[in-house]
């Protein structure tokens, strides 16, 4: 049921290697199956490869990646809009 009702927005910057962590952790958990949306903002490192690797093997998540930098608190604000 909590699975149903939670969805995990991430919000990030060229933070690849941390990034891979949160998810596969995040994928392992009891909340793994839920809705999980990882927000990119314009990262310029493997970001994008990262995630559509693990995109492959969850289809629960989903991928964002704005079209250019909002800043730190332009791509948390823009976070907020995503749940539904």
């Amino acid at each position: 049921l909590m699975n149903n009702n939670l969805e995990i927005i991430i919000p990030t910057f060229n933070r690849c290697d941390t990034l891979k962590q949160t998810v596969e952790t995040i994928l392992k958990s009891p909340v793994g199956k839920c809705s999980i949306t990882i927000l990119d903002n314009h990262s310029n490192d493997s970001t994008q490869e990262i995630v559509e690797n693990l995109q492959r093997s969850y289809s629960n998540l989903n991928y964002i990646k704005n079209r250019y930098n909002l800043g730190l608190a332009g791509n948390i604000c823009k976070a907020l809009t995503i749940p539904t």
